[in-house]
């Protein structure tokens, strides 16, 4: 490190700075000192690192096994959001998310001797699961679900990306706006669901075109047969982009157009949903922002200490969607 701050002309803590990403640097000094590791080959020492700091650069996350688009992009988001801070990142993902499970998870984090851990918790058992293991790391759950404990909590705002697609249908003069929620086991699923019913409300309008799918196109398939049999929706909110494209599907086989018979909306943005027949109308969540925001909690509870966390940060932290209009509404 002496020779790096030899050849950029600054002193060893600059360097020291720019290798831990503090803002506290200018940033020509910042490419001086960059440039300066690359032609003299330098490498940090990671096990200095942690003797001189007491910390490993690493973050945990756990996540429940599972191929659906939102977990497995908070996950992404999360790792890539951790490099751009300079931390690494060790993943656990639970097949089932028991007690026993999660506490061999953090158990594996404590003898990597992680800095702090991210929990994706999309449903209830994660959190169940957590709240049984005791003398719990610096700690933030990405969920819509009640607190746990003291621990920060971040989300993209699922209220607000449902009342978004809600209030676009009631926009373009529907009346009959149905629903199809995902399982009543999600919390994501359950704030969708209340927020379109309370959005309709609102504007005086009944809540009660309702079917349920499993998140799966399919599944849209026959919940939006279901709907029609009660006579066509002018309006339909899917609870994800999948169930949506299964929901168009249908619509098409029972001779309705989209979006002149029924106008429909998905929730995730997908990709792909911008190249249906015609282009899904969708909610994008921002897992970017998500990432860099439980990124962002996990680093201040490391610099004010896991007893130091602020009474504000036990309200969820939610990230604002943004409504992507497209032809389908």
């Amino acid at each position: 490190m002496f020779d790096v701050a030899k050849l950029a002309g600054v002193s060893h803590q600059t360097v020291s700075r720019v290798l831990n990403h503090s803002p506290a640097v200018s940033q020509p000094t910042r490419l001086r000192v960059w440039d300066a590791i690359a032609a003299s080959g330098y490498r940090r020492n990671q096990a200095a690192r942690q003797l001189a700091t007491a910390r490993s650069g690493i973050i945990g996350v756990i996540t429940p096994r599972t191929n659906l688009y939102g977990p497995s992009r908070s996950t992404l988001a999360i790792e890539a959001a951790a490099r751009e801070r300079g931390y690494w990142v060790s993943l656990a993902s639970l097949p089932q998310p028991t007690g026993q499970a999660m506490t061999d998870a953090l158990d594996h984090f404590l003898d990597q001797a992680v800095d702090a851990v991210a929990v994706i918790a999309p449903n209830p058992p994660v959190l169940e699961a957590l709240a049984t293991v005791p003398g719990l790391p610096p700690l933030v759950a990405v969920t819509s679900g009640p607190p746990l404990g003291g621990a920060p909590a971040a989300d993209a705002d699922q209220a607000a990306g449902a009342k978004l697609a809600t209030e676009h249908l009631i926009g373009l003069g529907r009346r009959r706006i149905a629903h199809i929620a995902g399982p009543a086991s999600f919390y994501h699923s359950r704030v969708r669901e209340q927020t379109w019913a309370a959005t309709l409300a609102e504007h005086g309008l009944k809540a009660d075109l309702l079917a349920r799918g499993d998140w799966s196109g399919q599944s849209g398939l026959v919940a939006a047969a279901e709907l029609m049999a009660a006579g066509p929706p002018d309006g339909l909110f899917a609870g994800n982009d999948l169930m949506a494209m299964g929901a168009m599907t249908a619509l098409k086989q029972a001779g309705l157009r989209v979006p002149e018979d029924v106008a429909v909306i998905g929730f995730d943005n997908i990709p792909g949903s911008d190249v249906t027949e015609p282009p899904l109308t969708t909610v994008d969540q921002d897992h970017q922002g998500l990432g860099q925001a439980v990124v962002e909690l996990l680093h201040q509870l490391l610099e004010r200490g896991a007893d130091a966390r602020p009474a504000a940060q036990t309200r969820p932290l939610m990230v604002a969607p943004r409504l992507l209009v497209r032809e389908s509404a």
